[in-house]
């Protein structure tokens, strides 16, 4: 029986000593459906991509944890973000719209905006130190699925330029000042599954792996599944070829799956929304009125099953696209929700001669969830060292 803790959406705050840049600070980031992850010289973190304003600024009770995550604007008023904003999801919570949080067209809602600079900021933990004062530009390498690209660049872009000015309050320490300028011209957008390409080939010092050379010139197909969307990108003869992106799987679609079986077995309505507090205890509570009791229902056997069957959904789509892979030398398996399908995928496709099913982390013992970021954050730098311009 699966944890269903390994499908929740956490928080990581880690430092890091990650190689950089003399001629800029360099962030890479990925604002994902489920996560925001960030990486920068000095740290690599990520949290929920969710926020939610504070009622009329209340004030905490009781001692902040050390992935509580504040954000006050220029208007004063304080945002939760992350952890301590999902905690506040009911289980039959309506408020919080899937249209709201997972749609592609989320760019002008004030919660993405939230939740863009609180990442920035995580990736600047260490540019004024080191930079005495911050006279490096700032650089900031992110990316989109590879059917959204064209389309959506140009808000995102939008949306990420320009001067920002907040306030940043992490665990039990003060609040701090963020003053800021981001120059269109060093925003860098890629399409994500790259990134797990260019990470899958890279140390973590920027050098090739032994076998990176081998990998970027052999027939490669990307499996990048994440929580809204579950993309593809392929490398064939040395040359980029199809890429698809799938809007119906991911972990959103195990969970939409989840909450629909939960409901046709214990007639008990569970929001898609409130489903990541679920996802740490797993276990939910049905109410009956007429006793007026509840009974604690365990659902990690529903959500493993729904799991499985969105994977092998998954598996056919691709075998579909992609000729049931006969052409490809490796499968590169990355993504939170593609992390999780890991060893389903290479199972299945064990008795494929040639096919050599790995994963986006191979290189590094940085988790798979950061696969992409590291990837855009590898190649930001060393294209700068190298004195490259894309």
């Amino acid at each position: 029986m699966i944890n269903t803790k390994d499908f929740k959406t956490k928080t990581y705050l880690k430092k890091g000593n990650n190689i950089g840049s003399n001629k800029a600070w360099v962030i890479a980031m990925d604002v994902g459906y489920s996560a925001v992850k960030i990486m920068s010289k000095t740290d690599i973190c990520s949290f929920p991509s969710f926020a939610i304003r504070r009622k009329d600024n209340t004030a905490s009770i009781g001692d902040a944890a050390p992935t509580d995550i504040q954000y006050k604007g220029e208007d004063g008023v304080i945002w939760d973000v992350g952890e301590i904003a999902v905690g506040k999801i009911s289980q039959s919570d309506s408020s919080n719209s899937e249209e709201m949080l997972y749609s592609r067209n989320r760019y002008t809602n004030p919660m993405f905006l939230v939740i863009s600079r609180v990442g920035i900021a995580l990736g600047l933990q260490g540019y004024m130190g080191e930079n005495a004062g911050g006279k490096k530009k700032i650089v900031l390498q992110t990316g989109l699925p590879p059917a959204y690209v064209k389309a959506d660049s140009k808000p995102l872009k939008n949306i990420l330029k320009g001067k920002h000015e907040f306030y940043l309050k992490i665990g039990k320490e003060t609040w701090k000042k963020y003053c800021f300028e981001l120059e269109e011209e060093n925003i860098w957008i890629m399409q994500q599954p790259l990134g797990s390409l260019l990470g899958a080939t890279l140390t973590d010092e920027g050098k090739q792996t032994p076998d990176g050379k081998d990998l970027m010139n052999k027939n490669v197909l990307i499996f990048d599944g994440g929580f809204g969307t579950l993309d593809t990108f392929e490398i064939i003869n040395r040359t980029i070829g199809s890429t698809q992106t799938f809007d119906h799987l991911g972990m959103k679609a195990i969970l939409h799956k989840a909450v629909n079986d939960i409901y046709n077995k214990y007639d008990e309505e569970i929001a898609v929304s409130a489903m990541q507090n679920i996802l740490s205890t797993g276990k939910i509570k049905k109410y009956d009125s007429e006793t007026v009791s509840t009974k604690t229902i365990e659902i990690a056997d529903i959500v493993e099953t729904c799991s499985y069957d969105i994977c092998m959904e998954a598996i056919k789509s691709i075998r579909t696209i992609y000729n049931n892979l006969i052409e490809y030398d490796y499968l590169l398996v990355t993504g939170g929700t593609g992390d999780a399908w890991f060893s389903t995928v290479k199972n299945y496709f064990s008795k494929m001669e040639g096919l050599n099913v790995i994963a986006a982390n191979r290189a590094t013992t940085i988790p798979q969830i950061f696969s992409n970021v590291r990837g855009y954050y590898l190649y930001r730098v060393t294209a700068l060292n190298s004195k490259k311009s894309a």
